[in-house]
């Protein structure tokens, strides 16, 4: 499949006047490959005049009758959107960019930035003959322009101009050697003209330069791919996940590098992540995984993923050859499933045909089938096992209660039975049979610690705890042990001990999954989000259909305000699971986020309408959206309860204190905040209260809190989002009040 169009050519988009610069051999970082491409600063040449930017921009505005205000920052696509601000559209790119040229005043070096601007719009759109003409008329006005030069060569990649593509990006780098971007140009051009080892050669070279560029180890790992060193890709590719979870290319070229290692699971997870994480034109991501699931001989899921991607490109020659080998494969399999023509069809007898029969006595007799077997608990457990070991919990449950209405206290009966019921959430129903088998197994210790792990699960960590003393002797170093004891302490909020017995659970039994699932969400709930997610992928890696480690996973991963790739989880969860209260949860922080408080709040009061344990978190969020929505009595009111329960909370603490800010009592407020701040230190918390000292006219402890929040790590979500509020909120203070000191000294209106 060529994905060369699609995978190989960044856009590179150049600066205009006015912009804060970086070293002249590098790019911006990137944060999202949908939105936000590396900008490269310009040659020396065109870097004279920056400082008269802004009077250009009025000079454009008052000389050109097409342009409006905004046309130039629109224009300007250079990687410089700021935080939390979406980046404009191509089409308003282009439309910007085409009334700043239409100023005949407007001067080379200029025109030549705005030209390049719009080659990027153009190339988005994959307009790529006027994207051409455009960076050709941005070389001519300086024909030494680095950015100008990679720009034509990658467009002409895409035209498949390999010879003079070659010739830009070459020049490129011999006037800039030291320029990460033109060496991972170059090595895209010999990924195009699959030349692998020099191209990992030129991929070496840039991330030698630029640690930090995510296209460089995606197509590094793809050139390695490509030369069967699948490990190595693995390493690469892994990397740039880790770097940009929200772009779709790692997961894409992790997704081929799965499924030449022939790990089919993880593959169409990586290929399903592409897709949920990608622009919606992933054709590519979603004809490689309906080529894994035609492997798999799923040819329903196969055809129709080779739908959707033909619904994008409907003219690629390789989707379409793949969806009709596909149809082919499936009518052959169902052919062959079919009774062969031929074969005698047995029909109800009638008249005088119905007297005699069809087949000689004999022949008859020797076509009998055999007596079945009769039918005992055991086999009947022995059946329900293996539907059990293929995931098929629900048609297992009926052979499993036959068996134990044949006897009922049937040892292997009862335990499957309960592992059947857990499969199916039933905790209850498994929890009687693991009574049962503690009364007739009384001193067993797997069966104990099984029944410590769900009663720990259940709310019941005290319980559990209890269950567990009464084990003794070798019992006690059993992985199960750690294993129960782990989740008790989890349960019951020891989590520096819950994490110390889980450790050693893993280390007796390293391929079960549950250890590292509870680990991982051990790890969140002591804040180390990091820690929380590598066991929680462990733990999915060893056991994919785990839909609570994924919940987990997907409700960290919202947390760390990582909401796209977090939602991905959750919504394959709650399609499985709909009652999953950690998916819930993950899936109301992610509305919430979004501003979409009108869906959050009923979601949250159903789910605090079940009485499943502490529910302080549920309000909290209820809380936030009630705030947002102007409801400051009934929001109070949940706060107030968890505040009831845990008098020191911070967030609820810090939440009251926003109630409090918007009823105007501004005293009492900065009480609460004060209080949040003495327990845990917050991004959210130092802007939200600087804005009570803004409301206060005390501007000074405003600043000092906002640059606080500025500089801190931020540790969740909402401490994301309120860290990107409080940089634009200094930034307009410092444009209405120039006395505004700027912490770093620059003069060019950024203080943070």
């Amino acid at each position: 499949m060529v994905v060369g169009a699609i995978h190989d050519n960044p856009l590179y988009k150049p600066k205009l006047p006015g912009e804060r610069r970086w070293h002249n051999h590098l790019v911006r970082p990137m944060t999202d490959d949908r939105h936000v491409r590396p900008a490269i600063v310009p040659s020396r040449t065109l870097r004279r005049g920056i400082a008269a930017s802004v009077m250009l921009a009025a000079a454009l505005f008052g000389a050109a009758s097409h342009a409006r205000a905004g046309d130039a920052e629109d224009c300007n696509t250079a990687g410089t959107v700021k935080p939390g601000v979406a980046a404009p559209s191509s089409d308003r790119v282009e439309a910007a960019c085409s009334a700043l040229l239409a100023d005949p005043a407007l001067a080379p070096r200029d025109r030549a930035r705005i030209l390049l601007s719009r080659s990027g719009a153009y190339a988005n759109r994959a307009r790529l003959d006027q994207a051409l003409a455009d960076a050709d008329s941005a070389v001519q006005l300086d024909d030494r322009w680095v950015p100008a030069l990679i720009k034509r060569g990658e467009i002409r990649v895409r035209l498949n101009q390999l010879d003079l593509a070659e010739k830009d990006i070459v020049q490129a780098t011999e006037i800039e050697p030291q320029n990460a971007v033109a060496h991972l140009a170059l090595g895209n051009l010999r990924n195009a003209q699959k030349d692998w080892n020099r191209a990992i050669a030129e991929f070496d070279q840039a991330l030698t330069l630029r640690q930090d560029l995510y296209l460089a180890r995606v197509n590094r790992g793809r050139a390695l791919v490509e030369l069967g060193q699948v490990d190595k890709a693995m390493a690469d590719l892994d990397a740039a996940v880790a770097m940009n979870s929200g772009g779709s290319f790692g997961f894409y070229w992790r997704g081929e590098a799965n499924r030449r290692k022939g790990d089919i699971d993880h593959a169409i997870e990586d290929f399903t992540r592409a897709i949920a994480v990608g622009s919606g034109k992933e054709w590519a991501s979603l004809g490689a995984r309906g080529g894994v699931y035609r492997a798999k001989g799923d040819y329903d899921h196969a055809l129709s993923d080779f739908d959707a991607a033909l619904a994008l490109a409907p003219n690629d020659p390789w989707l379409r050859n793949q969806r009709t080998a596909t149809l082919a494969l499936q009518t052959e399999m169902a052919k062959a499933k079919a009774p062969a023509a031929g074969t005698p069809v047995a029909a109800a007898p009638s008249g005088k045909s119905a007297a005699r029969p069809a087949t000689p006595p004999a022949q008859a007799a020797a076509a009998a089938p055999a007596t079945p077997a009769a039918v005992t608990p055991q086999s009947l457990t022995i059946q329900a096992q293996q539907l059990f070991s293929q995931r098929k919990a629900a048609e297992a449950l009926p052979i499993v209660n036959r068996a134990l209405a044949l006897e009922p206290m049937n040892g292997p009966a009862m335990r499957l039975r309960a592992q059947v019921y857990l499969a199916l959430g039933q905790a209850a129903a498994a929890l009687s049979d693991l009574d049962g088998l503690m009364m007739t197994y009384p001193g067993d210790a797997g069966v104990i610690c099984t029944r410590a792990i769900l009663l720990a699960e259940m709310g019941h960590p005290d319980q559990a705890l209890d269950d567990l003393a009464r084990v003794q002797g070798a019992g006690r170093s059993r992985p199960e042990f750690y294993l129960a004891r782990g989740a008790a302490y989890l349960r019951s909020g020891r989590h520096a001990d819950a994490v110390t017995d889980l450790t050693r659970a893993t280390e007796l039994q390293p391929t079960g999954s549950l250890g590292f699932s509870l680990r991982g969400q051990a790890y969140m709930l002591t804040g180390d989000a990091d820690k929380s997610l590598a066991d929680l992928d462990h733990a999915l890696t060893l056991s994919p259909a785990d839909d609570n480690a994924r919940a987990w996973r997907g409700f960290v991963l919202v947390t760390r305000g990582q909401t796209v790739e977090g939602e991905t989880d959750i919504n394959r969860v709650l399609e499985r699971a709909p009652n999953n209260r950690i998916a819930g949860i993950g899936r109301c922080m992610a509305l919430i986020a979004s501003r979409q408080f009108e869906r959050a709040i009923p979601l949250l009061s159903e789910m605090i309408a079940r009485p499943v344990g502490d529910d302080a978190l549920l309000r909290m969020l209820r809380g936030r959206a009630l705030i947002e929505r102007g409801r400051h009595a009934e929001a109070l009111a949940d706060l107030d309860r968890v505040l009831l329960a845990k008098p020191d909370d911070p967030d609820a603490l810090m939440l009251r204190g926003v109630v409090r800010t918007a009823l105007k009592d501004y005293d009492q407020a900065l009480s609460d905040l004060n209080d949040a701040l003495s327990h845990r230190e917050s991004v959210e918390a130092h802007f939200i209260r600087a804005k009570v000292y803004e409301q206060k006219k005390d501007l000074p402890h405003a600043i000092a809190d906002l640059r606080r929040a500025a500089e801190l790590p931020p540790h969740a979500l909402f401490d994301v989002v309120a860290q990107t509020e409080a940089k634009l909120r200094v930034e307009q203070l410092r444009r209405q009040d120039k006395k505004v000191p700027c912490g770093d000294g620059s003069s060019d209106g950024t203080c943070l």
